[in-house]
């Protein structure tokens, strides 16, 4: 007979393990005393200690041992081990993807401190928590956040006084909506670069949007990292001709759904096109536009 601590030392597991497996029934001692709660082991259960020790090392998890327990014959043993292979090519594979995810995403960190450093914003928005979650995002990203409007009208003073290089504007506000504010800092600045966030996410709001000088759009609610990217996204030369083109056409087919992020930003690409866009292109957007599904986009921060 072995003590637990003898039997530790053998087959290369804590004593603590040992007294969990105890605990949850995996592998009980031959013998525990009455009077010092000692537990001891038998010469036959070294075997399957030192089997469970094995099987701790291929990632067996506790309650598969179990079952690996009462099927130690070869013939049951060899599909359960190509099972846990299987399992693990497929974990490391997602642990792969998610390597890669990261790496990314530390390089786009970087990449949106060096951008995002010393820009100025401006955020107009009525809702209180609003306002203090999209400070709150765009700080951490290193933007550098230098007021904010609860309505249209004194957003537009405030972006005379201050002429932040981004202003962050919602369309659904007190007095004049934030189309409306758009087109006056447009007035006062033809070179703002003005992103609207709002629910208002329909397709004739965002061309009507775009019309007033709008160069991005986040529909709400939405992911910091989208939002960001958004934000981020300066590289657009949208053309005024083809946004008319493209109203015109959904005005006249009565399209005026509502898009998902993905979905703008191929509304956006759209708009960008130089020279006349044909039907064919109209009838690519709109079937884009129609069957994208924006797919699982989860960790919603805001709404």
């Amino acid at each position: 007979m072995y003590t637990i601590g003898q039997i530790s030392k053998a087959v290369q597991i804590s004593v603590d393990a040992l007294r969990h497996y105890d605990e949850i029934g995996l592998y009980k001692p031959h013998y525990v005393d009455t009077i010092s709660r000692y537990r001891y082991y038998s010469d036959e259960q070294v075997k399957d200690l030192l089997a469970i020790s094995e099987w701790r090392q291929y990632g067996f998890g506790l309650e598969m041992i179990k079952r690996l327990l009462l099927n130690q014959e070869k013939e049951k043993l060899q599909p359960l081990y190509q099972d846990q292979l299987d399992d693990l090519y497929a974990q490391r594979k997602a642990i792969n993807q998610s390597i890669q995810l990261l790496e990314e995403q530390l390089k786009r960190l970087e990449d949106v401190k060096m951008t995002a450093c010393n820009k100025t914003v401006l955020i107009i928005d009525d809702s209180a928590f609003m306002r203090m979650m999209l400070r709150d995002i765009l700080e951490k990203e290193g933007f550098n956040v230098v007021g904010d409007a609860a309505d249209g009208e004194t957003g537009v003073t405030m972006y005379e006084q201050l002429r932040p290089d981004i202003v962050i504007v919602d369309i659904k506000m007190p007095g004049i909506h934030g189309i409306e504010a758009a087109k006056r800092i447009m007035q006062v600045d033809p070179n703002a670069d003005i992103v609207m966030c709002s629910a208002h996410a329909q397709i004739m709001t965002i061309l009507q949007c775009i019309q007033a000088g709008v160069r991005g759009f986040v529909a709400k609610p939405f992911m910091a990292s989208s939002f960001i990217a958004e934000i981020l996204n300066q590289d657009r030369e949208l053309n005024a001709a083809t946004v008319e083109r493209i109203m015109a056409d959904a005005r006249a087919r009565n399209f005026n759904m509502r898009l998902s992020q993905n979905q703008i930003d191929i509304l956006f690409v759209a708009c960008t096109e130089k020279g006349t866009i044909v039907d064919e292109e109209l009838l690519a957007l709109w079937s884009a536009t129609e069957q994208l599904d924006e797919g699982k986009e989860e960790e919603f921060v805001v709404s």
